[in-house]
């Protein structure tokens, strides 16, 4: 916010940008002070007439403004004595000003606590879930998901196995399969246990679904459907 601020009898203003908080600090000065010890010359004329009794702070200005308000005039009393120095506001007191001594300690904190709705919205704001960019492949996966995948009576999900719209040639890999099938071949007839196992094993797959013949090698229909061939493979522990 643009505030104008100026001397008490006008000669002097300037327009500045402000932030305007609802806590700045306490009051300044802590306590009274006794002016009856200090050196004022006579005849100047104080920015602020009430500097030595507590009142709340109205404005802090920053080192880019606090140089260009300096005059030339100034006053200088000792060591434990205030310099009084010349503004375009006024005359004003800097330093270090003595008083008499007490039992009582003193200690400033200033804590500038922001609000709890800052938090909460600064909060949501870190832990906003940003909606990932999908490709079409990862969108037609997960319409796919959504339009196809159910639960029987049990709470088991069904799945539907997705597939491609594009018909992909995997290659000439009836060779390849051939190959392993006559190595599984010559392996089982060494093993005559692995034999029986891996027989039943498959006579099981059969009857349960999971494959199906596949038809003469005259059936010129299926290369065609079937973009290659995926030889078997075997494993036996004992």
């Amino acid at each position: 916010m643009d505030i104008k601020f100026s001397s008490k009898d006008n000669k002097y203003s300037k327009t500045v940008t402000c932030f305007i908080l609802p806590n700045l600090t306490g009051n300044m000065p802590s306590s009274v002070i006794d002016i009856t010890t200090l050196k004022l010359p006579k005849g100047i004329t104080l920015a602020d007439d009430e500097f030595n009794v507590p009142g709340r702070t109205d404005m802090l200005k920053g080192s880019d403004l606090y140089p260009y308000l300096l005059k030339n005039g100034r006053y200088t009393f000792g060591k434990y004595h205030p310099v009084i120095q010349e503004t375009h506001l006024g005359w004003i007191l800097l330093g270090h000003i003595l008083k008499e001594r007490t039992d009582r300690s003193m200690a400033l904190f200033i804590c500038n606590e922001p609000s709890v709705d800052f938090k909460l919205q600064r909060f949501w704001e870190q832990e906003e879930i940003v909606a990932p960019i999908c490709t079409k492949e990862e969108e037609a996966v997960e319409r796919h998901f959504v339009e196809t995948t159910t639960s029987d009576e049990t709470g088991c999900f069904i799945v539907r196995l997705p597939h491609h719209s594009q018909n992909l040639q995997l290659g000439n890999s009836y060779t390849m399969a051939q190959y392993r099938f006559q190595q599984l071949e010559r392996k089982l007839t060494r093993n005559s246990e692995l034999r029986k196992e891996y027989t039943k094993f498959m006579d099981e797959y059969l009857s349960l679904g999971h494959k199906q013949l596949v038809p003469g090698e005259d059936d010129s229909s299926y290369d065609n459907k079937v973009p290659g061939s995926i030889p078997g493979a075997t494993r036996f522990s004992e």
